[in-house]
């Protein structure tokens, strides 16, 4: 595994930890694409655009392209992604958390 892989997966690995930390769930997920169950489709919706206001590119899966019901966000993370990054993620996840009543 090259540096640059090694990174990803580190940068991946820290933000599947924290954001489970915080309350959301990730589906077991094990690859670089980091899903965040929502549940409700308007959340999914309104989580995409409480994230935007932050500047943050948050693009959600719903129905019909999940089970109805598992509507969730989809975070790929990168090397090019610094740890202040994940962190100001992970801090816009945590205070959408009562807009979303999750």
């Amino acid at each position: 595994m090259c540096s640059s892989d090694l990174k990803a997966w580190k940068n991946v690995n820290y933000f599947r930890e924290k954001v489970e930390e915080i309350g959301y769930s990730t589906l077991n997920s094990s690859t670089l694409i980091v899903p965040v169950l929502i549940g409700n489709e308007k959340n999914a919706v309104k989580a995409t655009r409480e994230l935007n206001k932050r500047k943050i590119l948050a693009p959600n899966a719903r129905f019909p392209a999940v089970a109805l019901g598992q509507a969730r966000l989809r975070f790929v993370m990168t090397t090019n992604h610094q740890r202040e990054d994940i962190d100001y993620l992970l801090k816009a996840l945590e205070e959408i958390k009562p807009i979303l009543n999750i």
